[in-house]
């Protein structure tokens, strides 16, 4: 495992409320349990780009990214499904998210 500068993280998967079983991967909310000055670090590095970065050079409307309402769920589904769609195709996709 790749520690840089001897930090370590611990994950804790947390169930989602409401769900009627718990035997799937998205019926579970990861939350990173890490140290005080790195999720300091993180803070400041997302208020950075959010209020300096990309008020004067926002990112394109199809890039999920920091945008509110967007995922890359969202971003994979316009890739895949709809382009197939559109084009009357038949499309599969394998996704593998680490």
């Amino acid at each position: 495992m790749f520690q840089p500068y001897g930090t370590r993280l611990k994950v804790v998967f947390i169930p989602k409320h409401g769900r009627n079983s718990y035997g799937g991967p998205k019926d579970f909310r990861p939350i990173s349990l890490t140290s005080f000055l790195l999720k300091t670090m993180e803070r400041l590095v997302v208020r950075f780009l959010r209020d300096e970065i990309l008020t004067t050079k926002p990112l394109h409307p199809n890039q999920p990214a920091y945008q509110a309402g967007k995922s890359v769920e969202m971003a994979l589904h316009q890739l895949m499904v709809e382009k197939a769609l559109d084009q009357q195709e038949i499309a599969l996709g394998i996704f593998l998210d680490i």
